[in-house]
C-alpha cells in the first residue's frame, strides 16, 4: 500500500493512482471514520482486519499508528506507509488538538 514513485532516484513524480481510486469506488469502500467513499484509501496492517482508512483521517483523529515511509533517520523497512485503525492502535497520548469523528464526518 501507499504511493510508489515514478523513478527511486528522482522522488518527485509519483504513480498515477486514478485506477486505484477507480477501483475503491467499484467496490463502495469507504473510510471508517469519516464515511467517505472519495479519495485513496489505506487498509488496516492488523491481520484480518477490513477497516479502511483516508490517511488525512488517520493522522486527524489521533487514534490511529502511522507508520511513514521515511523518518529523521532514512527509511522504514518494517511496514512503511501503513497504518493501524483505532481498533488496533495503542496510542497513549493522543496530540491535543485530534479531530473528533463528528468533525470529520463534515
Amino acid at each position: 500500500q501507499g504511493l510508489n514513485f515514478i523513478d527511486n532516484k528522482k522522488r518527485d513524480c509519483v504513480e498515477d493512482v486514478s485506477r486505484l481510486k477507480w477501483d475503491f469506488r467499484l467496490h463502495d469502500t469507504t473510510c471508517m471514520l469519516c464515511q467517505g467513499d472519495r479519495g485513496a484509501f489505506h487498509q488496516c496492517r492488523a491481520d484480518g482486519c477490513k477497516n479502511w482508512l483516508h490517511i488525512t483521517c488517520a493522522r486527524s483523529f489521533g487514534q490511529c499508528e502511522v507508520i511513514h515511509g521515511e523518518n529523521c533517520h532514512g527509511g522504514v523497512e518494517y511496514n512503511p506507509w501503513s497504518l493501524l485503525c483505532p481498533e488496533h492502535s495503542n496510542v497513549e497520548n493522543p496530540p491535543k488538538d485530534c479531530s473528533s469523528l463528528e468533525q470529520l464526518m463534515m
